[in-house]
Order: structure tokens, then C-alpha cells, then sequence
């Protein structure tokens, strides 16, 4: 308390111990008691979320919310339908879910939960560097990756580095403390320097860029359908056309990475011909030793989002998919130039060129998506409801 005031509320305090919960670092499951303890309380405290919310709308769900549930829904029919993998489904469940009715729960204090993932995400994101700073050939290691720190692997920070972004552009404007929000995003862009990555560097510099060219007239088309569909044309174009050889100087002379990505290509042609020969619910959630047997490489998924969202569920599940992102677009196109939509459509714009290389199932990523869920809230809970990018002026 201070001047009167109570600095933390009790909403704030409960939304950092639930997002501490699931937007865990790597390096507690190094510690085995410790991981299976969140694990636990993941789902309990992930149920009596959703069971709270239920209560509070009386069994009525919001129109993102539904989305979600279908969008598992899928996964979870294709997975039964084809014997795979119940205990994936479920871990994947676990991790997404509860996560977005959580924010939904709260969609009227979005004031509160930025404060608090703010914090969470400074302590994170602050711990991490330090100990990249500290320990330059990584802290501990794992299968044969020696380099980790506290958010694990290099390429296990765009999961908590792209929703820590929004937070932080979103915290700025909502909070008036600029240099917090600025001083977060400058140590994202030197641990990913200092870690290297390829995707993610791609993924910090382009929303960097963006948010630059937002302050002129390119603010227009800007917008979260426009970005989106780009996405979508390029992913696919990755996939099934070959472009990344008209990206070859990019990956050969500045990233330093042969054309065939580290053999996502070789991934992308076996994923697409299972797709092919069971195109409308997939293969559901199998199990490691399963997809091993298909793809013929040892990796947990494809390297592209929705190539391994086509994998998994089928055109059934790609539908749900876009229809998602229509219902988070419809809402931030209608606020044009306001500072909040254009910090979302560009981050979550980020994250998606990041998911032609990779795909991310964290539940920091559907912690971004449920903020693009709540944009609404978001904007009209506000201090300034009519918060415009300010323009360059240019002589």
C-alpha cells in the first residue's frame, strides 16, 4: 500500500499466479518434482476456471470461446477417430484452453491483465537474459541441445518473446510508462541476437518494422485481414510452390541456411501427403513413436503451423482455424488506426511469419490469440479510446 492506495489488487495477483502456472519456463522441467506439480495444478486450476466461467454466463459461451472449444473439439474427434494419441490431445487441451477462458473471464479488466503479464513476463524474459549473459554455452541441456537457459532452446523464446511484445506495446499506452514497455522489448531484441535465431529475429525485426511503418500512410493496410491473408498466401506458397528460392539470398547469404530449411521441406512434402490421404479430419494427436514412423524424422511437429494443423485435423480443423482469426480480424479492422489494433494485428502478423518455419502449441500463444479476442475490450476500456498511431510528419 502506498499513499493510500493497494498497488497490487486481488484480480491482478490471482491473473499473475494463473499465467505463472501456464506460461511456464523450460528449465522447471528440468526439475521433476517442481514440472509435475504444475502439471497438476494446470489442471485443476485450468478446470475450475473454465467452471467458473460457466457459472458466471450461465453455460453461455462467448462467440471466441465457442470457436476454441470446436476448434479442440475437432482435434479431439479426429484424434479418436483415427486410435491416435488421447494423452497428446489432453496435454494439448490443458495448454490452451483454460488459458483463453481465463482472459475471457476477465475481458472487462484488461487493464489488469496486462499489469500482470507485464510483470510475469519481465521476470521471465529479465532471468533469461541474465543467464545468457552469464552462461554463453547455455545453462544446462537438452537431447543434445547444450544451449539452454531459463526459456530453454533458442527457438522456445518466440513462444513467450511475440506475446511478451504485445504486452509490452499494449502496457505502454494503458499504464503512461513508456520505458518499462521499451526496456522489455530491447532485451527480447538482444537475447535474440545473442541467441541467434533465425525465426526469431525474422519474427522481433518485422514487428519492429511495422510498428515503424504504421506512423505513415502505409497504416491503412495495416489491418489484421490483409496481414493475415499474406500469411496465408506465403505459408502456402513455402509449402506447396517452393518459394523459399526466391528467398535464397535471405537464407543462404544472410540467415546461413541451406534452401532446404534445415529439411522442413522434407517435412512439408511427407505432411502433405498424409494430408492429402486424409483430408478432412487428419490424423489427430499421435503419438511421437507414430509420427516418427509417417514423417521419417524425429521431431514433434511439421514446422508450419498450418500444414500441421492440416496434419492433425484435416480441412475440418483449417476451417475452425480461419474462422477464428475472421472473428479477431472483424474486430481489430473496425478500429483502423487506433494504437491498440495496430499493436496486435502486427505482433500476431509476426508470430504467423514465425509459424511458416515453425509450429508452436505453448499457451503463450493462445494467450496472444486471447487478446486478439478481447481487442474489443481492450480498446474501449482504454485511458485514451481514440488512441491513434501518431503520424511521421515528412517535409
Amino acid at each position: 500500500m502506498k499513499d493510500g492506495k493497494i498497488l497490487v489488487t486481488y484480480r491482478q495477483l490471482y491473473i499473475f499466479i494463473f499465467l505463472a502456472i501456464f506460461v511456464k519456463p523450460a528449465f522447471f522441467e528440468q526439475i521433476t518434482i517442481l514440472d509435475g506439480l504444475i502439471n497438476v495444478l494446470r489442471v485443476t486450476v485450468g478446470g475450475f476456471v473454465i467452471g467458473i466461467y460457466f457459472l458466471k454466463n450461465q453455460m453461455r459461451m462467448s462467440k471466441f470461446i465457442f470457436i476454441m472449444c470446436l476448434f479442440q473439439g475437432s482435434i479431439l474427434l479426429s484424434t479418436i477417430v483415427n486410435h491416435a494419441s488421447l494423452y497428446r490431445w489432453f496435454q494439448y487441451a490443458v495448454s490452451c484452453l483454460p488459458i483463453i477462458f481465463m482472459v475471457e473471464l476477465n475481458r472487462d479488466y484488461p487493464k489488469d491483465i496486462l499489469s500482470s503479464a507485464m510483470l510475469l513476463y519481465e521476470l521471465l524474459i529479465y532471468a533469461n537474459f541474465i543467464t545468457m549473459v552469464v552462461f554463453k554455452n547455455g545453462l544446462y541441456s537438452v537431447e543434445g541441445y547444450s544451449q539452454c537457459w531459463i526459456l530453454g532452446m533458442k527457438n522456445n523464446f518466440s513462444y513467450h518473446f511475440m506475446p511478451a511484445m504485445a504486452v509490452a506495446l499494449l502496457h505502454r499506452r494503458y499504464s503512461g510508462n513508456k520505458i518499462r514497455g521499451n526496456i522489455l522489448i530491447l532485451t527480447m531484441l538482444l537475447s535474440s541476437l545473442l541467441g541467434r535465431s533465425s525465426t526469431l529475429l525474422i519474427g522481433i525485426f518485422l514487428t519492429i518494422a511495422l510498428i515503424l511503418l504504421s506512423r505513415t500512410k502505409l497504416v491503412k493496410i495495416l489491418n489484421y485481414r490483409n496481414l493475415t491473408i499474406l500469411y496465408v498466401i506465403i505459408s502456402a506458397g513455402m509449402v506447396i510452390g517452393g518459394w523459399q528460392k526466391y528467398f535464397s539470398f535471405i537464407i543462404v547469404d544472410v540467415l546461413e541456411k541451406d534452401l532446404t530449411l534445415t529439411y522442413r521441406t522434407f517435412m512439408w512434402d511427407r505432411g502433405l501427403k498424409v494430408f492429402l490421404s486424409h483430408p478432412i479430419l487428419g490424423v489427430g494427436k499421435e503419438t511421437l513413436e507414430k509420427w516418427t514412423m509417417r514423417i521419417g524424422l524425429e521431431h514433434t511437429q511439421l514446422h508450419n503451423q498450418l500444414l500441421d494443423y492440416a496434419y492433425v485435423g484435416g480441412s475440418v480443423l483449417l476451417v475452425i482455424v480461419f474462422w477464428a482469426n475472421h472473428i479477431i480480424g472483424k474486430t481489430l479492422t473496425k478500429f483502423k488506426e487506433n494504437y491498440f489494433a495496430i499493436s496486435l494485428n502486427v505482433v500476431i502478423f509476426g508470430m504467423h511469419v514465425m509459424m511458416i518455419s515453425e509450429a508452436y502449441y505453448a499457451a503463450g500463444v493462445y494467450f496472444l490469440f486471447a487478446l486478439g479476442g478481447i481487442a474489443d475490450s481492450i480498446i474501449k476500456n482504454a485511458p485514451d479510446i481514440e488512441c491513434k498511431v501518431k503520424r511521421w510528419r515528412i517535409n
